[in-house]
């Protein structure tokens, strides 16, 4: 299930540029206040689409929105799902992004920040800092 995930992100990356509007901030929170959606995080990854991240209990869920050539958002059919370790953190790499979700279990550890270390496309490696809100979920484009 993430291979296909990953599959179909990584083609939503190749329609960067597609016919069509953009999409903007303000279409993908009009689209999910009007079907009553809640998400954590949004993404806009390139002209034609967004990630969306969303955290429930001990579950975290990406889903991909997109801008069709006719300026029509739909939801993506696939999501990918994974759970929070034992701390209260989840971390996942989706493409060339990774997603850090703080969960309920780890809003008593009271983080400002948290530190991302990783190889970049020339294997240097790098270190990001991105600060935490008391729960949510962070999504950074690392690499690629």
């Amino acid at each position: 299930m993430k291979f296909l995930f990953e599959l179909m992100l990584s083609m939503l990356m190749l329609t960067n540029g597609a016919s069509g509007e953009p999409i903007t901030k303000e279409e993908i929170h009009s689209f999910l206040k009007m079907h009553h959606l809640k998400y954590a995080e949004v993404k806009i990854v390139n002209d034609q689409s967004a990630f969306l991240v969303s955290v429930k209990g001990e579950d975290a869920k990406a889903s991909i929105l997109t801008k069709s050539p006719k300026n029509k958002l739909v939801m993506q059919p696939n999501q990918y799902v994974w759970k929070e370790d034992e701390e209260g953190i989840s971390v996942q790499k989706l493409g060339d992004y990774l997603c850090v979700v703080i969960h309920d279990r780890a809003v008593p550890h009271d983080m400002d920040f948290v530190n991302i270390i990783y190889t970049d496309e020339n294997w240097i490696e790098r270190k990001d800092r991105h600060g935490c809100f008391s729960y949510g979920c962070i999504l950074c484009r690392c690499g690629g």
